[in-house]
């Protein structure tokens, strides 16, 4: 079996951005193994080359193998989704914050390329949290009885304002002129 890679929580704690008093020592004490600390890595948006540098991995393909390989171990838990899901998000968001000033001035003669670029982004950003999926609709079919209720409560209603047939009595009486 191969010898684990070592991992420096110190450089991996300066790596990812967090303060190196904020690591939990119990985790510490516990042991991380490479392929751990190398998945949290991915998860904070770290490039593979830096990930094998700090976790012990020869290239960059094996520390991708190895976050890959815990990915695959059953990490599916609910919290792991949305946490990638956070992140792919804020790299989204940063991509078009990036693009948004010269997509919306249309001084810019680059503008309308921003633009495309900008909605794409957007669509990706909405496909992420599922806003485009199809909505479910769901139609019920009602008894015989209540619809029968149903239409003539509709068509009570509609004819409430409505004029009303009537038997109209009247004497057509012709002007003299129109008669000679």
């Amino acid at each position: 079996m191969p010898k684990k890679p070592s991992v420096d929580l110190n450089l991996l704690a300066r790596e990812v951005g967090v303060d190196q008093d904020a690591i939990d020592r119990e985790v510490i004490e516990m042991g991380v193994t490479a392929a751990e600390a190398a998945a949290r890595m991915a998860l904070a948006a770290a490039p593979y080359t830096e990930i094998a540098r700090v976790c012990g991995y020869h290239s960059p393909a094996s520390a991708r193998s190895a976050v890959m390989r815990i990915i695959a171990a059953g990490h599916d838990d609910t919290d792991d989704y949305r946490a990638m899901r956070m992140m792919e998000s804020q790299r989204l968001m940063g991509l078009l914050r990036s693009v948004w000033d010269r997509a919306t001035d249309k001084k810019d003669p680059d503008h309308l390329a921003y633009n495309r670029q900008a909605a794409v982004l957007i669509g990706q950003h909405a496909k992420l949290h599922g806003l485009d999926a199809p909505q479910a609709v769901t139609f019920i079919t009602p008894e015989h009885d209540v619809f029968e209720q149903v239409v003539a409560r509709t068509a009570e209603a509609l004819t409430a304002g409505a004029v009303q047939e009537a038997d109209i009595f009247a004497e057509v009486v012709e002007d003299d002129e129109e008669a000679s």
